[in-house]
């Protein structure tokens, strides 16, 4: 009997002695930074973590260190966790800081007060860094994080567009994106919201009546300058509304004029000018002529205003081909005299003149057009 209630003492002793430990560790304070070396602007969450019993006595008031160089700005507090078995209580107070100066800039005093009585965390320190001067880019206003910028102005003529902002950086302390517009053009800012909190992404907003006048697209771009600290440069953001430029307008008309060009040129290459009667004749009636009687040809040339005497000087160069034919005695084969030679001459020109210029110009168009077509349905898989 006596061994049982020697262990029942020496457990409650255990309890009894364990307990007043581990409630005099309590409260405790630490002072948390998310970036101990930021840039000047850079935005740096700064915690408070006070650990408790479950059942803390009073109010835990916060007592945050000296900010008077930075910009800061208090953040919702997060709901309280329950660690170690429930035996302690996390609550989280957090402060959103911009460092305005570079240098080194201590974060001492910072603690909690509960039931009057201060509790004091470890000082910590940040080493602020300055913006660098090397690659700054002109109108620079000090916007500073990882941020994407977007148009939306989908439409013509005057209308409502928006540009938007997004990332995790103090977005409602950027400057408003620089707006470029085009002659008499009228940009007005009509509403400017910052959506999120800190540390999460936010994004902002800004909305404008934008009057290109007309049934224009327009010319709007946005430039924004900002500094990545993470990598460590500066970029300058934009957005525009596409178009396409005069210039490659002019150009592309250019070069489609110079081909349809090359291809009539190519086109009448290959239907050179007819050099004898006959192949005149053939360019005229669409076939060969000797697969016509000659009253057939007559009346071909007749239906395209052919004339008499162009009608009398083709009569006559049939009888001097008859004559070299079937009379081969009174001239070597080939051969004409130097009349003969000029009136075949005149009459070819005769027959060129008969198709004008534009009539050949359409036949070479719809000819080349031909080619073009059958050379794509050449290359069709089927």
């Amino acid at each position: 009997m006596r061994p049982l209630l020697f262990l029942i003492f020496l457990f409650a002793l255990t309890l009894s002695s364990s307990g007043p430990a581990a409630a005099d560790n309590l409260p405790t304070v630490r002072l948390l930074i998310s970036n101990p070396a930021p840039y000047v602007g850079e935005e740096v969450i700064v915690t408070l973590e006070v650990r408790t019993t479950p059942r803390p006595q009073s109010a835990i008031i916060p007592i945050w260190p000296n900010l008077d160089s930075s910009a800061s700005a208090e953040l919702p507090t997060p709901p309280a966790r329950l660690e170690e078995d429930q035996a302690v209580l996390v609550q989280i107070m957090q402060r959103a800081v911009r460092p305005l100066r570079s240098g080194r800039l201590p974060l001492s005093r910072a603690g909690v007060s509960i039931a009057g009585t201060t509790y004091h965390a470890q000082p910590v320190e940040l080493r602020v860094l300055p913006l660098p001067e090397r690659g700054r880019p002109d109108n620079f206003a000090g916007a500073i994080g990882q941020v994407t910028m977007q148009l939306q102005a989908e439409g013509r003529g005057s209308r409502e567009i928006q540009i938007v902002l997004s990332g995790p950086a103090a977005l409602e302390t950027f400057p408003a994106p620089q707006a470029k517009v085009g002659a008499n053009e009228r940009l007005i800012l009509l509403h400017d919201a910052t959506v999120g909190i800190a540390p999460q992404e936010r994004t902002r907003t800004l909305r404008y009546l934008y009057l290109p006048g007309g049934n224009d697209r327009g010319r709007l771009v946005f430039r924004l300058p900002v500094f990545d600290p993470l990598a460590h440069k500066y970029v300058v953001l934009n957005a525009g509304i596409e178009h396409i430029p005069t210039w490659l307008v002019h150009s592309a008309l250019l070069f489609f004029t110079l081909l349809v060009l090359y291809l009539l040129v190519r086109s009448y290459r290959k239907s050179r000018t007819p050099r004898t009667v006959e192949e005149a004749l053939e360019r005229i009636i669409g076939r060969p002529p000797a697969q016509l009687c000659r009253d057939e040809i007559f009346e071909i040339l007749r239906q395209h205003r052919a004339d008499r005497q162009l009608l009398t000087s083709l009569a006559s160069h049939w009888q001097s081909c008859d004559a070299q034919l079937f009379a081969p005695e009174a001239l070597r084969a080939g051969e004409l005299t130097a009349e003969e030679k000029r009136n075949s001459q005149r009459l070819l020109l005769q027959l060129i003149r008969i198709t004008s210029w534009l009539r050949w110009l359409l036949t070479a168009m719809e000819k080349t057009i031909k080619d073009q077509l059958r050379a794509r349905m050449a290359k069709l898989p089927f």
